[in-house]
């Protein structure tokens, strides 16, 4: 499911925080978390707050509410123009700071990636990163917490 929404809790101001609810994806999360709960280094990222960032648009605090909801309005009428996408992840890859899932074809994800820079583009100015930066679209399924034991 697609959806245009906001994570105030973070400093920055995400927008398309793909929520990760269909149960087959968060089951396959679950059976990778505990397999990896045995490392003691690895915070597993709770099941409600499993998604996928598509974009950042700016440090809570310098967005007027305003603004922010016009942003909002704008990329929800740009992500409308592309159908749901069906996403597949398989197996987790280990990044340095978390080990993250991404989905087999990340095309669908660049898609509505592009839609919410066009979004903001029009509501508020330049999105945040280059458009050719890198993007990685994943789930993270746990952050490192402590320095691993080199042994």
């Amino acid at each position: 499911m697609v959806a245009a929404g906001i994570a105030s809790q973070h400093p920055l101001l995400h927008l398309a925080h793909h929520r990760c609810r269909p149960a087959p994806l968060v089951d396959h999360i679950a059976a990778y978390q505990a397999s990896l709960s045995t490392l003691g280094f690895l915070g597993p990222v709770p099941h409600p707050w499993l998604h996928n960032t598509a974009q950042d648009l700016d440090h809570t605090g310098a967005i007027a509410d305003l603004t922010r909801d016009t942003v909002v309005a704008t990329v929800r009428e740009q992500l409308a123009e592309i159908p749901t996408p069906t996403l597949t992840f398989a197996r987790p890859v280990p990044h340095r700071e978390a080990v993250v899932i991404p989905p087999t074809d990340p095309g669908p994800l660049v898609e509505i990636r592009e839609a919410i820079r066009t979004g903001i583009r029009t509501a508020y100015g330049t999105p945040e990163g280059k458009p050719t930066s890198a993007f990685r679209p994943h789930v993270s399924l746990a952050y490192v917490t402590d320095p691993a034991d080199p042994q």
